[in-house]
Order: C-alpha cells, then structure tokens, then sequence
C-alpha cells in the first residue's frame, strides 16, 4: 500500500478518473477553459466552492434545496421589498402597530418591596387562583380593613407619560368571597416635581357582578403631567368580601401609523369603530335617504342644532327617553333639578350614651335658593345582647330638625336579633344657594347598638 502511495503520489490528478467523477480543485483565479459541467473548484482569495454550470461559475444555491432554516442575519437588509412579496400575503390581521411595552414594572406582582399597600392588602408572589393571568396578585382582605377606610395598593415609584397621550389600562378585580365588591382601577398623575395633578378611574367594579375577565379602559395623559402610576382601590362602602387584585396593565395606546397605498373598503373596518371624535369637521357629506334609522345618536348631534320647531307634536313620547337621562324636567313654570342620594346601610356602631354620632352624611351645592324635598330611610342593623333602645336624629347645615310637635329626636325600642324594617322620613324645606349637608346621626342607650340608613335630596326651584 505504501509503495502505491509512494509511486503515485504527485502522479495522479483529474484526467486520471472517469468523466463522471468531478474532484474540486483549489484555485488562485477561476479557469477558462476546459471546464465540464458539474466541475468544483475551491476559491483561495474567498474560500468559497464554486461550480461550473455550463456558462459560468457560480456559488448559488437553488432555494428549494436549501435543507433548515435561514435567519434574519443572513438575510441583507432591505434584500426583502415589495416585489418579494406575494400580491396579499400581508394582511392587517397579521400586523401590530402598537407600543405593547407594559408600564407597570413589577406586572407579575413578584415584589412587595414594588408595592405600597394599605393594612387590609398582601402581595402573595404566587397566586392560588388558577384565573388569575399575572403569577402572583394583591389580596384584599375585607376583615383586615379595622379603620373601615378605602385601601389601597399602588405601585412605587412612576413611570413617564406625556400630556396628550392615550394609555390603555387594564387588571383583573375579582371577589373572593361575600355578596358584592367597590372597586377602582386608577391612574394617578404628577408633575415633574411629583406633585400630584388627578387621579383618573380606567375602571369603576361595584354590586354583585364577579368575573376573571380583565376590566379595560382609556386614560387620557392631563397637561402638566409627566410622570404616572397604576393604584388599585377597595372601598369599603359597598364591600363585603374579600378581593384578588391581579394583571395590572398600562401601556401607550396607538402610537403607531399605518400607511395604506389604495383605498380602504367599508368591510375593512369593523361595525360601530368609527364614532365622531375620529372625523373631521364636514369630513362626511351625506344625503338623508343614505342615513339608516337609529344611526345618528345625540353623541353626534351638535348642541342646540336641534330645536322645538324641529320636533313634531307629540313626537317624543316616555318611551323615548331612557330611565335617568333627563338632568332638568320642566314643569309649567317650576323645574325639579337632579336627585342627590346616598347610603351606607353597612352601618355605623356606637357606645356612646351621651353624645350623637354621624351615621351618614349628604352634601351637595345648589345653584340657586329653592325648595328641597328630602327623605331619609334607615334600619337598626341586628345586634342581639346589644342596647335596648338607640336615638336618632336629623341634622341640616348643622341645626338639628325640629318636628311640629317640638321633638328632636326618637327612640327605636327593644333588641334585635335581625335587622329591623326599615322607616323613613320626608321633610319639605326652603334652603338657599350654596353648600349644605343633611346628617344621620344616632346615639345608643347603653351598650352597643348598629344604625345604617340611605339620605336623598330633591331640588326644586322655579
């Protein structure tokens, strides 16, 4: 074998072979003659193969030969254009043109030290909760709140805004247990010397409803503002349960463009997207038969462009008017106003014997003096071993209500076991502009004893 390699050594090269066997050679500069289709030669100034094809020597590759995958840095930039696209191959369904960078650091509610959270909340890292979509949440627990106050949980520190922009603001609020929940999602706003500017709800949770569905909403960056954080809120009046506040979302809304060469057809846009605040002034010119019924709605409809000659006789009827649309009702020559209303039928508790305490206040400001038609309900709350009897009493702008009889106050007799039905009291009275505040008050007598009431006030004047 050696006396072969020996003898042969230096002796063989490719027109030794048969013509169908090709050896690559390794060439200086690319030969010019004698080439055979299917010849390989190896290029020193580039270390490259390359192959004669008939006319020339190329180093191409046929896409379709290609075995694994080609990655975006083997791809020159700008190498794909338009005219390597097939005619509709990229659709708006397929393209984000959005800022998705989520504002809220600690997003998977990991850190307490990212926290600043009121004594009723707790950071648990991982949450029990198969629903929730961040890997731990803020737990609200209604039995820790002992000073009965709104708690709050909010992040620390802030991230930058700038006035003008629309944040897209989302987190989950689900009740864990109890019969209802009042909740907020909130964006607080600072200026550059974190003074505080406004507090905006993204999302107002109140009564029974309970679901893991994410609250959404839309939060318009203030002038002055140059520095935001997200805050959840539980509030205690309406709650009686504990609640999993997860997911908290805040992101840049719509900061991309999108430029279309063509037209844009009607079944490009989806139903009820376009609303009013998108077109220009006259930026639609239509005929009235091109108008469907019910399409043009008040939010559309310039103030006062509408006017009594305009509407036929008996042309809106109760039926048109939806409930609690209606600010003023007029009435021949007198109008009734809005109705103010409050309660807190969780209720207030107290020892004290000597002394009225405040069960529930209403305060309001009228535009001018009128007559005020007022009402209020209210029910001892079940405290069986409590006090036999407790005293309430009416106060307006501080003056206690007097009744036709000279009383000022009276008794609610006996213990209870259950709440008692609920009774109701309606005064008429003339009051002048300006503030003014209307007063549950209670005091027990001996022992401990729970009020909890609901205070209205109608406005009229003429």
């Amino acid at each position: 074998m050696h006396f072969i390699q020996e003898s042969v050594a230096g002796i063989l090269d490719e027109t030794a072979f048969a013509a169908s066997i090709r050896i690559p050679r390794t060439v200086t500069a690319f030969p010019t003659s004698g080439m055979r289709i299917g010849d390989l030669v190896v290029l020193t100034t580039d270390r490259q193969f390359y192959r004669w094809d008939g006319t020339k020597w190329t180093a191409e590759v046929a896409a379709d030969l290609i075995v694994g995958k080609l990655t975006g840095a083997q791809i020159a930039a700008g190498a794909i254009g338009t005219d390597q696209l097939a005619a509709r191959s990229v659709v708006a369904s397929i393209l984000a043109i959005a800022d998705f960078t989520n504002l809220v650091p600690d997003d998977q509610l990991q850190d307490a030290a990212s926290w600043v959270m009121g004594v009723a909340f707790g950071l648990r890292p991982v949450t029990p909760r198969n629903d929730v979509k961040s890997v731990g949440d803020l737990y609200y627990t209604h039995s820790a709140n002992v000073n009965n106050n709104t708690q709050y949980g909010y992040m620390r520190g802030f991230f930058p805004v700038t006035p003008g922009d629309e944040l897209f603001v989302s987190g989950q609020v689900i009740r864990a247990a109890g019969t209802m929940m009042n909740a907020r999602i909130q964006i607080q706003f600072f200026d550059k010397s974190e003074t505080a500017i406004s507090t905006v709800n993204a999302a107002t949770i109140s009564g029974a409803a309970n679901t893991a569905t994410p609250y959404e909403g839309s939060v318009v960056v203030p002038a002055g503002a140059l520095q935001a954080r997200f805050r959840f809120a539980a509030i205690y009046e309406g709650t009686d349960s504990n609640i999993t506040f997860a997911a908290p979302t805040a992101r840049v809304k719509g900061t991309g463009k999108l430029v279309v060469d063509g037209s844009i057809q009607g079944r490009h846009v989806e139903a009820e997207t376009i609303t009013g605040g998108l077109l220009a002034a006259a930026g639609i010119i239509t005929k009235s038969a091109q108008i469907d019924d019910l399409v043009v709605t008040r939010a559309k409809t310039a103030n006062l462009a509408i006017d009594a000659a305009k509407i036929a006789n008996l042309a809106v009827s109760g039926a048109k008017i939806a409930n609690l649309t209606v600010d003023t009702i007029n009435i021949k020559d007198g109008a009734v106003t809005q109705v103010r209303s409050s309660a807190n039928w969780t209720g207030v508790a107290t020892d004290n014997t000597v002394t009225f305490v405040d069960v529930h206040t209403l305060t309001w400001n009228s535009a001018k003096a009128g007559i005020h038609l007022q009402s209020v309900r209210f029910r001892r709350r079940a405290n069986g071993g409590g006090s036999s009897r407790i005293y309430v009493r009416f106060m307006v702008d501080g003056a206690v209500v007097e009744w036709p009889d000279g009383t000022t106050e009276f008794q609610i007799l006996g213990l209870q076991t259950t709440d008692s039905p609920i009774q109701e009291f309606t005064f008429i009275r003339s009051m002048s502009a300006g503030s003014h505040t209307l007063r549950l008050q209670m005091r027990s007598g001996g022992n401990h004893a729970t009020l909890g009431g609901e205070i209205t006030d109608l406005e009229w004047y003429k």
